[in-house]
């Protein structure tokens, strides 16, 4: 048969896992990430597995955080910000708080190989180079007292509650800025504006989100949201990818304009789907797809001009 021109494709979803060196060309140029690389049109990018960090990269065994109640993260090293991103999968995601997770048989889940990584340590990057900064707790305090930042309010259902385990754990050894006695502060705030639960009908969520409060205003506000994770699950009716990818497009074309900060969730979380749920639902999806999101939130928190 006749040989078809090779076609490359406009938009890559990031659901690949790329050895680090096949992507060295890609990452000529180590500029800071903007913004705008989260749009769903500029998020091209895809996790990049790495060598495991040697004792001198990272002092610290990876270990359990035992002060995160809810499920197992890794611990913060708050002098090797790095480490975090060293996973143990046979430990993720095999926690199910949902009232009838104890009838579900254990030979009933399907589980791939990802889960027989102990040892994974990687993070997403974007193909322009570009790249994220990575702070100790000394650097984000001085980010804090420069830019007299307050809140961190994490809003949602029970994505933001899984996402707040991981903001409250970055900010355990960080004293906020007190705005209550000095003022002139910037609150901050996260939400997932519970994209999940507005899923049944579009134009509700239309409404929902022409109803928020314009933020452009205000120069003491940081208003940041991550979007709808990409979906493998048929727990529920109407929870898809592809129409949690409608849904996202829309919230991002009303809430650009107002000022909201997308945080490009839905790209990231395809790789690990299902594996990393961490209610085996391909929902909850947790580990490195969440590390990445509160890495990206901090970095443009902190870069920023």
């Amino acid at each position: 048969p006749e040989e078809k021109e090779y076609m490359p494709l406009h938009k890559d979803e990031g659901a690949g896992i790329m050895p680090s060196d096949q992507i060295q060309s890609q990452a000529q140029t180590q500029s800071s990430c903007k913004i705008d690389s989260e749009s769903s049109v500029n998020h091209n990018g895809r996790w990049v597995r790495k060598p495991w960090p040697t004792e001198q990269e990272c002092p610290n065994a990876m270990e359990k955080d035992q002060d995160a109640k809810k499920f197992g993260i890794m611990k913060f090293d708050g002098n090797y910000p790095h480490c975090w991103h060293r996973d143990d999968f046979s430990d993720v995601g095999n926690r199910c708080i949902e009232a009838g997770c104890k009838w579900i048989n254990p030979l009933s889940r399907w589980r791939s190989s990802v889960h027989d990584e102990k040892d994974w340590y990687g993070n997403w990057q974007h193909d322009s180079g570009c790249s994220y900064s990575e702070y100790t707790d000394e650097q984000l305090q001085l980010c804090v007292d420069r830019r007299k930042l307050y809140g961190f309010e994490v809003e949602g259902a029970s994505i933001a509650e899984f996402m707040r385990e991981y903001v409250s754990q970055r900010l355990r050894n960080i004293t906020l800025y007190d705005n209550n006695s000095q003022g002139n502060g910037t609150k901050v705030t996260l939400s997932s504006f519970r994209l999940l639960h507005h899923m049944v009908d579009m134009q509700s969520w239309e409404d929902k989100l022409r109803q928020q409060r314009n933020v452009t205003v205000s120069s003491k506000e940081e208003f940041f949201w991550f979007n709808g994770y990409f979906l493998s699950s048929e727990r529920q009716v109407w929870t898809l990818g592809s129409r949690m990818k409608e849904f996202n497009l829309v919230a991002e074309q009303i809430l650009q304009p107002k000022g909201y900060k997308m945080l490009n969730a839905f790209d990231m979380s395809a790789a690990f789907t299902y594996d990393t749920a961490t209610q085996s639902d391909g929902m909850h999806i947790i580990g490195p797809p969440m590390k990445m999101i509160v890495t990206k939130f901090f970095h443009y928190l902190c870069s920023s001009d």
